[in-house]
């Protein structure tokens, strides 16, 4: 009974849930992940960027429904809509990235 009430206080107690996921290029196989790739929750300030491995994690998270965004410079940008998030609970989103094309003016060098 003692550890029953125990449970309960501490999800009483509990600091929102969690997104976590992958981030990798768009491949036919497995893709490669994408060190550096910006994650974060649209209209919050909750984010972070994908470790060495392409992976990510947002913590302390209110229960709710999100999109979620991945962008990334020379990629095309990743949303989720409808990410729903749980009290103590992780969300799974993984994501795969196109590479783009990244247009520029013409630049000329000169020598003096």
């Amino acid at each position: 009974m003692t550890a029953l009430f125990f449970a309960y206080c501490l999800s009483a107690f509990a600091a929102g849930g969690s997104v976590s996921g992958r981030v990798t290029t768009q491949e036919e196989k497995q893709g490669e992940p994408i060190v550096g790739a910006s994650v974060f929750l649209q209209g919050t300030a909750r984010g972070t960027v994908t470790n060495t491995n392409g992976e990510f994690r947002i913590g302390d998270v209110t229960a709710g429904t999100y999109t979620l965004v991945v962008s990334m410079v020379g990629y095309q940008r990743v949303v989720r809509h409808d990410v729903v998030v749980k009290e103590g609970k992780d969300t799974r989103v993984n994501a795969a990235m196109t590479p783009t094309l990244i247009q520029t003016d013409q630049i000329v060098i000169t020598r003096q």
